[in-house]
């Protein structure tokens, strides 16, 4: 039968896993009625092709519509534009195109090179939209296809170390294979592998029960022995990823993840140290999350209490909790010293970051730190932990609050109506930290304190207006924590500090403390330390507005008489 040419004779592609779309030379061509759909689903199902009478039964469930099938043959090649798609036989008619251009074809074949790709594919139910007796024989023909392949695309996600690309997909392929016990290991064993191992034993009860229940039968042997190899602590190629989730965008911060960027054999630690709010959890979690890629054996992420409600962690708990996870034994008994030898054998040579968030002090940090080429560590706190910074390889970055600019963005990521004025006032108000940007920011967008950003002479008073009643979140609160360990010379001048608003040189502030000059400069330098007080450009030294703030709040009246009088007299000098 002579053809004449059509508007497209390159490469066809169709694809049936989900809606129906016909692709020539990867643009989309797909004809946009429902029956011209119909025609090419039918016709991909049986690439061999099929007989006018079945092709009419498939779309109108009457066999003697020739007639019309003839004419919707014409009108779909019209509206691919080629009549080479579709070519007639002896019987019926047949897509012209070899079977690997039909997706649901290649799916065994793609899941070697392309898992990802391949489990992408599945999400959709295949032949979607397509409804009748003849699709739905259809479909069941293809569903052991499709579970073969979703399956053996796991199975290779995970043996290739995706254990994420495995997990974002494997609840799906198992809500449709409930007792599937393949499905249900590869689940497991991922969960386990990046230290998740409460969920994977959780996942193994809930597959025992559903069979005991529904089916009268126990796990196989196979998955029995995974189980037993989980709660003995027998991970095998352990991998976790034990990060809070991330921000969805960093504002601000670039130079400091530039640094962190230096993290490798020369400068196995970091040390992020920043007043309370700064962002010093943000920063680290940003980081692993950018290049997690590096750390092939995972991350550890353990936040160590060492400001906030409730005691500090003790580092016994977090070294016992590493080791568990990274499927490493703990001896029973075990004191710190031990348990921190263990996990550095554990570690040794191993592609890891361990993040030690919040620390108190180098005393409870220093025992979880790895050893050996290969791993990496990042501990953020207040203090600047010089002592641990004097005796290990490290890099040291010390987070400022934001500049106005990155303030002001920071704000209107939260609160959207907020001009670039009003932003930038309400960033100064919250002196620049993140946390209380983004509190105020979020109660002006509720409707609350618009006076942040409306009251253009407003002076003070911010710490009430970021009260959340959640410690967590509430600035004073988490302000306040940075004081617990100040000894009552150094808190003393702390509060002393709050009632001047200017810079001051390091003379100046001993002399306003009055007494023992000595004890004055040991507790300007505990203040710098604990990054209660900051050098301001000029190189005096400051605090910002909202400890400031807190400081006053905490002044007991007549505690310093003459109080104006002292700071009229002094000293300047370097």
């Amino acid at each position: 039968m002579a053809r004449t040419g059509g508007a497209h004779r390159g490469k066809f592609r169709i694809e049936v896993l989900g809606a129906v779309r016909v692709r020539a030379d990867g643009k989309d061509v797909t004809p946009p009625g429902r029956l011209q759909r119909l025609l090419v689903a039918a016709l991909a199902a049986r690439p061999g092709g099929l007989p006018a009478s079945e092709l009419c039964m498939a779309l109108w469930q009457d066999s003697s519509q020739a007639a019309r099938l003839h004419l919707l043959v014409h009108r779909t090649r019209t509206a691919i534009g080629s009549v080479d798609l579709i070519e007639r036989t002896d019987e019926g008619y047949r897509l012209a195109v070899a079977s690997d251009a039909i997706d649901v074809r290649t799916l065994e074949s793609d899941v070697p090179g392309a898992p990802a790709k391949v489990l992408e594919l599945l999400q959709g139910e295949p032949y979607a939209g397509c409804e009748g007796a003849f699709f739905e024989e259809v479909r069941a023909e293809t569903e052991s296809t499709v579970l073969g392949a979703r399956r053996c695309a796991l199975e290779r996600a995970a043996a290739g170390g995706d254990d994420e690309l495995v997990l974002r997909w494997v609840g799906a392929a198992r809500e449709k294979s409930p007792y599937d016990e393949q499905l249900a290991a590869v689940h497991i064993s991922s969960l386990a592998r990046i230290g998740r191992v409460g969920e994977a034993l959780a996942e193994y009860e809930v597959l025992r029960r559903r069979l005991a229940d529904e089916l009268g039968a126990d796990p196989g042997p196979s998955l029995q022995a995974l189980h037993l190899r989980i709660v003995s602590g027998i991970v095998e190629n352990a991998r976790p990823n034990q990060q809070p989730p991330a921000q969805p965008t960093l504002i601000g911060r670039e130079s400091a993840l530039a640094a962190l960027d230096g993290l490798g054999p020369r400068n196995p630690l970091a040390i992020v140290s920043g007043t309370g709010g700064v962002g010093k959890t943000a920063l680290a979690v940003a980081w692993a999350t950018k290049e997690r890629d590096r750390f092939r054996d995972g991350i550890l992420h353990a936040d160590l209490g060492g400001y906030g409600i409730g005691a500090p962690a003790e580092p016994q708990a977090i070294l016992a909790r590493f080791l568990r996870t990274l499927a490493s034994p703990v001896p029973h008994g075990a004191d710190t010293s031990e348990l921190a030898s263990h996990f550095r054998a554990a570690t040794d040579r191993r592609r890891l970051l361990v993040v030690l968030d919040n620390v108190r002090s180098e005393a409870q940090v220093r025992p979880l730190l790895p050893a050996g080429d290969g791993p990496v560590a990042i501990i953020t706190g207040r203090e600047q932990m010089l002592g641990l910074g004097a005796q290990f390889p490290a890099l040291s970055v010390q987070l400022m609050p934001l500049s106005p600019d990155a303030g002001a963005q920071v704000a209107r990521s939260q609160c959207a109506s907020l001009d670039e004025v009003a932003a930038r006032r309400l960033a100064e108000r919250c002196a620049g930290l993140p946390l209380a940007i983004a509190v105020a920011a979020r109660a002006v967008a509720a409707g609350v304190h618009r006076e942040i950003v409306d009251d253009a002479d407003r002076a003070g008073g911010m710490l009430e207006m970021l009260e959340t009643g959640d410690a967590a979140s509430d600035v004073a609160t988490v302000l306040s924590w940075s004081l617990e360990d100040l000894d009552p010379v150094a808190r003393r001048m702390f509060r002393l500090l709050g009632l001047v608003s200017e810079p001051l040189t390091r003379p100046a502030i001993i002399a306003l403390a009055g007494g023992d000059p000595a004890a004055a400069r040991t507790a300007v330098r505990r203040l710098e330390r604990a990054n209660l007080l900051i050098r301001s450009t000029a190189g005096r030294l400051t605090m910002h507005d909202l400890l400031r703030e807190l400081a006053a709040r905490e002044w007991l009246a007549g505690e310093v008489p003459a109080i104006a009088e002292v700071v009229t007299t002094l000293p300047e000098g370097p």
